[in-house]
């Protein structure tokens, strides 16, 4: 098997959807690559432009940013406190939560989902996110 060398900067070529209701600014055009997907866990990257977003989590997802930045809100926090991650930040999105994208220009993450919890902890911990 040949290792593959990837990145933002090979970008993501899917186009993702955003369900119309929750796009709150904008006309943001998502777009996604899958890298590997084994049993309940995938990994890939993820790209998106200018464009403010619900989005709402039916899955665990470790995020890490490549390339460019965000705000995103836990829109359960009544603090309302905005996180501006940028390259290099890592986040978790537990299941069942939901937050506000602010993408100001462009953003590129690579994600890791796990669509059953089981073993998760032990995974975000591993790369240094901490398990809230």
């Amino acid at each position: 098997m040949k290792i593959q060398f990837l990145g933002c900067q090979s970008k993501p070529q899917d186009p993702a959807t955003l369900p119309s209701s929750w796009i709150l600014e904008g006309e943001p055009k998502p777009m996604v690559t899958e890298l590997s997907k084994e049993g309940s866990i995938s990994t890939g990257f993820w790209s998106c432009d200018k464009g403010r977003f619900n989005y709402h989590y039916d899955v665990d997802e470790v995020i890490h940013i490549l390339e460019g930045d965000v705000i995103v809100r836990d829109l359960a926090d009544k603090m309302r406190t905005y996180h501006h991650l940028t390259a290099g930040d890592s986040i978790h999105f537990p299941k069942g939560s939901s937050a506000e994208w602010n993408v100001q220009h462009y953003v590129c993450k690579f994600w890791v989902i796990n669509e059953s919890r089981t073993g998760f902890e032990r995974f975000a911990n591993m790369i240094g996110v901490s398990w809230a």
